[in-house]
């Protein structure tokens, strides 16, 4: 998560991270959606292929826009070089 286009509230808990998702995210967002339990309750996230993510992604970005709240990057506090879940905030 180099973060060049992140912008937006971060929060922390005792051992995460939480940000509002970049572009730089798609890669490990793809991945994790290649995952059946991921997807498990929500099937339909199941995509297959990268510009479906890249779309996603950009989805969860207009919708920060638009109310100020949304799906979160999620990673270790310490080590935030890469998303490993996504989280939805209010």
């Amino acid at each position: 998560m180099s973060g060049s286009d992140v912008g937006g509230p971060v929060w922390h808990t005792e051992r995460l991270s939480l940000r509002r998702p970049s572009l730089d995210d798609v890669d490990d967002v793809f991945c994790l959606l290649q995952d059946s339990l991921a997807t498990l309750h929500n099937p339909s996230d199941a995509l297959t292929d990268r510009d479906q993510v890249a779309a996603l992604v950009e989805r969860w970005r207009h919708h920060w826009d638009d109310h100020g709240i949304g799906y979160c990057a999620v990673s270790w506090r310490d080590d935030t070089a890469q998303c490993w879940g996504c989280a939805a905030s209010r």
